[in-house]
């Protein structure tokens, strides 16, 4: 059963091993600066631990997907570019997906 060291503001999972004691784990934590408060230490299954790593990866993900998938495609903005210039193109193309997925939004 791995021992996992999660964040408590985020739910996220900053390290999971076999074998680590909570000693090991405090220690890598103020090995790193944190503070020591600010994080749970506790023991689940492995099952477990993947789903909430697979669930932090896919949120990781999600923001970067979903803005680029949103930009129309190259040769469209290069088009819209020639046809009327850069600002317009910032602020027609660029700037509506950059207000949509704001950097850092979940």
């Amino acid at each position: 059963m791995p021992t996992y060291i999660k964040e408590n503001l985020t739910g996220n999972i900053m390290l999971a091993q076999d074998n680590m004691t909570s000693a090991y784990a405090q220690s890598w934590l103020t090995d790193k600066g944190y503070t020591l408060t600010d994080f749970t230490i506790g023991e689940d299954t492995w099952d477990s631990v993947d789903t909430i790593i697979q669930a932090q990866t896919e949120q990781a993900k999600s923001y970067s997907d979903h803005r680029a998938s949103s930009y129309p495609s190259i040769p469209d903005q290069l088009d819209y570019i020639y046809h009327n210039g850069i600002e317009k193109w910032k602020t027609d193309m660029i700037l509506p997906v950059k207000e949509k997925y704001p950097k850092g939004a979940e």
